[in-house]
């Protein structure tokens, strides 16, 4: 279910988003966003698509209408 549904934000303190790096990569996501809460996982899951992609050579992968845009 999705919890985090409401009308109305307010940032209390801070600054309403969070950062998150993994493998390198830096991310702000939002409270909202759809994002990998396993932060192993996640990296092992950007490993998996690195390792694809080399192997596709010249070919390309598009990370459409999936959240962040996490790959």
């Amino acid at each position: 279910a999705d919890v985090s549904n409401g009308t109305v934000q307010q940032v209390v303190k801070g600054t309403g988003f969070l950062h998150e790096e993994i493998r390198g990569l830096r991310f702000r996501v939002s409270p909202h966003a759809f994002f990998q809460t396993n932060s192993h996982t996640a990296g092992l899951l950007i490993d998996t698509v690195r390792g694809w992609a080399k192997a596709a050579g010249s070919q390309r992968l598009l990370d459409l209408y999936c959240g962040t845009g996490f790959l």
